[in-house]
């Protein structure tokens, strides 16, 4: 909404001297934007310990921390396990594992939250962060008891539900032995659409089709940091002065 500062208005006519109230605007607050760097982050799910399975963060192509600078990116993901028979997720791509433990999770129970948050300086008002995905992606595998293989992620965000397209996975005999061969794996990728949340955190959340064999979890993309700059007073006062210095000019050559 525009803002107006008031002033007082003189104007001269003939012998006449009339003073009445008038206003000029402020200058419209102008968006910042703060960027964060790219985010990199690369899940397996595997032994945690114990021969318990989890989602565990590995190494990837172009990987990063979950801080850059004052944005804080921070999954939570959970699922339970199929088999003990799966994957070793290394450096961005799935390897063959010879030994037990590798394990893979139940699409079923996949719930992916992803919290970016900013931490810096607020630098004005009308605070709002966009974490934006540019791309998530997993692998996974269907057993031939199910009536369909396609797999799809839904987007499960109040206000912002969505789905990706779907792939149609390899369908594999009902046996944990088919978890283990890396090329019954298809690779499922989406660049959802983002939005811009009111304050310094934004919360996406995940979910799977069901009836699907997963591993290898990507999370790329970045945040976004917005506020409406407050103008400097003095700028607010240029029209001010700027009409002062006009009424200086109108008496001077009144009085001569």
């Amino acid at each position: 909404m525009m803002k107006f500062i008031p002033f007082f208005r003189i104007v001269i006519s003939g012998s006449l001297l009339m003073v009445s109230l008038g206003s000029f605007p402020v200058p419209a607050h102008a968006a910042q934007i703060i960027t964060s760097s790219p985010f990199s982050l690369y899940y397996g799910y595997d032994n945690v310990g114990s021969n318990k399975p989890g989602w565990v963060k590995v190494s990837g192509p172009s990987s990063t921390g979950t801080t850059q600078g004052d944005f804080t990116l921070a999954p939570t993901i959970t699922s339970a396990a199929v088999s003990d028979y799966g994957f070793i997720f290394t450096n961005g791509t799935p390897t063959y594992q010879e030994a037990q433990y590798a394990f893979s999770a139940k699409s079923e129970t996949f719930d992916l939250s992803i919290t970016g948050s900013y931490s810096g300086p607020s630098g004005g008002n009308n605070a709002q962060v966009k974490l934006v995905i540019t791309n998530i992606s997993i692998y996974g595998v269907s057993f031939d008891n199910q009536v369909s293989s396609d797999m799809a992620f839904q987007e499960t965000t109040l206000g912002h539900t969505a789905a990706s397209s779907s792939v149609s996975l390899k369908k594999v005999p009902v046996s944990a032995a088919n978890l283990r061969p890396l090329n019954n794996y298809i690779q499922l990728s989406w660049d959802p659409d983002d939005f811009f949340t009111a304050g310094t955190s934004q919360s996406r959340s995940f979910t799977l089709t069901p009836g699907r064999i997963v591993d290898g979890l990507v999370i790329e993309g970045y945040l976004e940091y917005s506020y409406d700059a407050i103008p400097e007073p003095s700028t607010a006062m240029l029209g001010f002065f700027g009409g002062g210095a006009a009424l200086f000019a109108t008496l001077r050559r009144r009085k001569h």
